[in-house]
């Protein structure tokens, strides 16, 4: 299916899944900042143009990981060390632009094989009907396979 068949429902999973602006992004190999070692933390602070050296080396002295990084609020960061409000706001700013890039990591299509295509099936008919477009009904589903259908459609 191509990518743009996907998009089709504008800010559903699977539009915010294949975007154009997150896709390549979604499919380098490095690793989820959840992984990340203290030293990936660090590095990650001193190529944010609006944070400090002084945020870094915090960041260093106090081996910050990244799973520690996307735990901590704004209180957390007041712990270690960073005092002024402006500082406080960049960090916390920059924390929350990298808690949503990591949540918008691959989801990896493993549903029931026959829901999914029932569901790109959908997607194809809307893209071809434009404005007169009507999803198919539940009894258009084997019936075996409704309850898996209605999951994947509540999920995508």
């Amino acid at each position: 299916a191509k990518r743009s068949t996907l998009r089709i429902f504008k800010d559903s999973q699977l539009d915010r899944q294949f975007d154009e602006t997150t896709w390549p992004e979604q499919h380098a190999n490095t690793p989820s900042v959840k992984q990340w070692s203290y030293e990936q933390v660090v590095d990650w602070a001193k190529q944010h143009n609006e944070l400090s050296d002084e945020v870094a080396s915090l960041f260093e002295q106090n081996r910050v990981t990244g799973l520690e990084l996307l735990a901590m609020a704004r209180e957390d960061v007041k712990e270690l060390g960073i005092r002024r409000p402006g500082t406080l706001a960049l960090v916390t700013n920059a924390m929350k632009g990298l808690k949503m890039k990591s949540q918008c990591s691959p989801i990896f299509i493993d549903h029931d094989p026959y829901s999914f295509g029932k569901i790109l099936d959908q997607l194809r008919l809307k893209v071809m009907s434009k404005e007169e477009y009507k999803p198919l009904p539940l009894l258009c589903i084997r019936e075996a396979k409704q309850d898996a259908f209605v999951k994947t459609v509540d999920y995508y």
